[in-house]
């Protein structure tokens, strides 16, 4: 099982056995995919130009994070972000990454992650059934003219 928070009692069996997930057809290692998710600004905010502050939280188990980057033009254009030291091993990165000279209208934010061995975040777009969600995490943001 993956969820050993939960164990009630431990029982020993002669062989393998599959555990109650993998019967039903999730991956068997449940290996942890690379991602970085926006957090702020919210999906579909509204935010004064022309700055534009993005940031959000970066995991790939205890692999760790070397890299975050995030584009606000829907990939077109990549920024190294900020990031802060884990608190572990196998702890959540904090980045951030500012633009100030967005314009304004609808922008289309992306943010991925490269973990510690050097492999990149996967952009291939991937529901979590069966081996864990993949894909950029983006945001739809609306960019105001500035004051």
């Amino acid at each position: 099982m993956k969820n050993p928070k939960w164990i009630t009692k431990i029982e020993l069996a002669a062989e393998p056995i599959e555990g109650y997930w993998v019967r039903r057809g999730w991956d068997r290692e449940a290996a942890v995919q690379t991602v970085a998710r926006i957090d702020t600004p919210a999906d579909n905010a509204s935010v004064p130009g022309p700055r534009l502050q993005v940031g959000g939280v970066a995991f790939a188990g205890s692999r760790g994070i070397t890299h975050v980057g995030a584009s606000p033009d829907g990939g077109t254009t990549w920024r190294e972000a900020r990031t802060r030291p884990p608190l572990g091993s196998s702890t959540w990165v904090q980045w951030a990454v500012d633009w100030d000279d967005t314009s304004p209208g609808t922008h289309i934010v992306l943010a991925r992650a490269t973990d510690g061995t050097g492999a990149p975040q996967t952009a291939e777009e991937n529901g979590s059934f069966s081996k864990g969600a993949t894909g950029y995490h983006r945001a739809r943001v609306e960019v105001l003219p500035g004051a």
